[in-house]
């Protein structure tokens, strides 16, 4: 993503957002629990705060929150 990204202009967060989102793939809770019984190679990361993760979450999914990534993202 980060290769192939290259604006003419300055860009703001939301123009890395529609970048990445073009590279990620959404898929549905169904769709998700049929490559986990397939055991498929995923990267699956939890967005949710660490408290909300707690409640529940899926044993192989990555916990970082939003805001994480947000500000990771914001130079």
């Amino acid at each position: 993503m980060y290769n192939s990204f290259k604006p003419e202009q300055p860009v703001g967060l939301m123009d890395f957002v529609r970048a990445a989102k073009s590279c990620v793939t959404e898929i549905t809770p169904e769709q998700l629990k049929a490559k986990l019984d397939a055991r498929e190679n995923l990267l699956l990361v939890d967005v949710r705060e660490s408290a909300e993760s707690e409640h529940g979450h899926i044993g192989a999914a990555h916990n970082i929150s939003r805001g994480i990534i947000k500000a990771a993202a914001d130079p």
